[in-house]
């Protein structure tokens, strides 16, 4: 310590708001095929708006938005503002979900109670 300075102030704690989804919402999300889909599109961690998205998930639009709308439902992902244009929204993965990549270019997806290997 040097002499005249006092020990260093503990940093304030800040509240965090933690959303907890139940198993049964998470497994009905990872049960169909095209959101499972659009999980492995995001995983990359780049936003991506929805017309983005419906080319990954092959479906019309309207269609990519309600599954979008379930994932984000079941905490996989999260939707923020496009930093390109300010008016549209951009969907991601789910920052708690954690993505590994295997040398064979296959990923492991962490859901924090089950791991999907695509």
């Amino acid at each position: 310590m040097i002499w005249g300075m006092n020990a260093p102030a503990a940093l304030p704690t800040v509240p965090i708001a933690v959303k907890t989804v139940d198993a049964d919402t998470v497994f009905a999300a990872l049960g169909d095929a095209t959101r499972r889909r659009i999980l492995l599109g995001l995983s990359d961690g780049k936003p991506r708006t929805a017309t983005v998205v419906r080319s990954i998930s092959g479906q019309r639009l309207s269609a990519t938005i309600k599954n979008l709308a379930a994932l984000r439902n079941a905490g996989l992902v999260v939707t923020s503002q496009d930093k390109v244009d300010g008016r549209r929204q951009a969907d991601s993965l789910a920052p708690s979900v954690a993505v590994e990549e295997s040398p064979d270019g296959k990923k492991t997806m962490d859901f924090g109670y089950c791991l999907v290997r695509f």
